[in-house]
């Protein structure tokens, strides 16, 4: 899966597409899920106004990655 194209997708406001590429790629891997999945999943909840989501999953990233600072800053 690459991260850019996901990003890519997001930038253009293509949302849903993004969003189901994440939930596959968390379907398909069922081992520990990467702080940058998240960290999208985060992004993208932001562009739908959907702050409860946004702090959800910057709190995942969080978890993950103590000192990122986009998480910190986005909740």
């Amino acid at each position: 899966m690459d991260m850019d194209e996901i990003q890519k997708l997001i930038d253009e406001n293509r949302l849903d597409d993004a969003l189901k590429m994440l939930n596959e790629f968390q379907n398909m891997n069922t081992g520990k899920t990467p702080a940058e999945v998240f960290l999208l999943k985060g992004r993208i909840s932001c562009k739908q106004h959907k702050w409860g989501d946004v702090i959800n999953q910057y709190g995942e990233v969080l978890e993950i990655e103590p000192d990122n600072s986009e998480a910190k800053s986005g909740i």
